[in-house]
């Protein structure tokens, strides 16, 4: 036996989700990630920009920073894109973890830069004891750009730029904990009407 089909409740249901998709937390959330999408290129740029043109080579934790920019900057358009509120969310939610993972490495590499960490292997050459011989020492030595992670290339008024990062990263980081939380909240009250 067929079951009926109320076309009425179709509509509403329809009707309903587009009302759902134009409202005041998806534009607003939309203007989030507008921002994260420009201030990650942003960041990512300038990285770019100082490695190829300025001729600064990164350190490896240098390049682990960048990650999170990346991280975040995908999360953004993935929520710019989808326009529902409950992938908004995830993915606010993910830019603000990607923000805190970019704000603990830069606090790493800050201890490292002032000596408070110790430094770990990729900052230091990594394990050279794969070399059987003196020749293929050399060649591994001499192949390898090695940057320390706590020599500072580049100060500005009297700070590195990995410490711009950390404020940056947790200024980033606090401002989206506190979206994610605020569209969250929103969000349950919306679902609840």
């Amino acid at each position: 036996m067929r079951k009926k089909i109320n076309y009425c409740q179709c509509l509403r249901r329809e009707t309903a989700i587009q009302i759902f998709r134009k409202s005041p937390l998806t534009i607003e959330s939309q203007t989030y990630f507008l921002w994260v999408v420009a201030l990650c290129l942003l960041s990512l740029i300038s990285a770019l920009m100082l490695e190829y043109i300025g001729g600064y080579p990164p350190c490896s934790f240098c390049i682990y920073e960048r990650w999170p920019y990346v991280i975040a900057f995908v999360a953004s358009l993935l929520g710019i894109f989808t326009k529902r509120p409950p992938i908004d969310i995830g993915a606010m939610f993910i830019c603000m973890v990607a923000f805190f993972i970019g704000t603990a490495l830069s606090l790493y590499h800050v201890g490292m830069e002032h000596h408070w960490f110790p430094m770990p292997k990729a900052c230091t050459g990594g394990d050279l004891s794969s070399a059987l011989s003196f020749d293929e020492l050399k060649t591994l030595v001499l192949k390898r750009k090695i940057v320390p992670c706590d020599q500072v290339p580049i100060r500005f008024l009297g700070f590195s730029l990995v410490e711009y990062n950390l404020v940056f990263s947790f200024i980033l980081f606090i401002c989206s904990f506190r979206l994610t939380l605020k569209f969250f909240q929103k969000w349950q009250i919306q679902k609840s009407k």
